[in-house]
């Protein structure tokens, strides 16, 4: 891999067929945000003890609640980027389902996955495992990197779990390595679970 100051992700398509999923790069528009707003019909903000996605995090409601939050939350979380992200919109049978977020490290050779959010409506069909499949080619395989990582609070079991079964291996566990502030500025605080996945590991893995 060329190691340059342009993005590295440039060299990667910016949609992405897998089996059963689509994944997107959005530019940050108005009916965009219209459209990925959809998918939160019917959920439930007590579904999401675990994220604060809302672009003002220390409202209750967790979730975007107008069309308007969704283009704060995507111009906030596109201006995270810098020349190091992407951010890969996701959808199942042409409606959006969630997003992921990558970024690449230089100094260690690293690529994060810093967050993989789904809708509660397709939990348990396996679309996060399909997601950490496309985006070990994306890191590996495209990118050639030595290493990928992923994190999530150490109470969160469903992403845990999705992430073993992905097969990284967890290094270990940050206390207070999460904030959520509550309406009132309390600081509440979760322990983070650090995982990772090398090269040689997925290679011996049979990928």
């Amino acid at each position: 891999m060329n190691k340059t100051d342009k993005n590295p992700f440039d060299s990667i398509p910016t949609t992405i067929k897998t089996e059963r999923l689509e994944l997107r790069c959005l530019n940050v528009t108005k009916e965009n945000a219209e459209l990925l707003f959809t998918m939160f019909d019917g959920e439930k903000p007590k579904d999401y003890p675990f994220t604060a996605i809302a672009h003002d995090i220390s409202k209750n409601n967790v979730l975007p609640e107008s069309p308007q939050d969704m283009l704060k939350i995507m111009e906030r979380d596109n201006g995270w980027l810098g020349n190091t992200g992407r951010i890969y919109y996701v959808f199942h049978e042409s409606e959006p389902i969630g997003w992921t977020r990558i970024f690449y490290w230089k100094g260690s050779d690293t690529m994060q996955i810093s967050q993989m959010f789904l809708v509660s409506k397709v939990w348990g069909r396996g679309f996060a495992s399909e997601i950490y499949k496309t985006l070990d080619i994306i890191g590996f395989e495209k990118l050639g990197v030595n290493r990928i990582t992923a994190q999530c609070d150490e109470k969160n079991i469903g992403s845990s779990k999705s992430i073993k079964k992905s097969h990284f291996t967890l290094n270990g566990v940050c206390p207070d390595g999460y904030m959520y502030e509550q309406p009132d500025g309390t600081k509440l605080f979760g322990n983070q679970e650090i995982w990772s996945k090398l090269k040689r590991e997925y290679e011996q893995n049979g990928k």
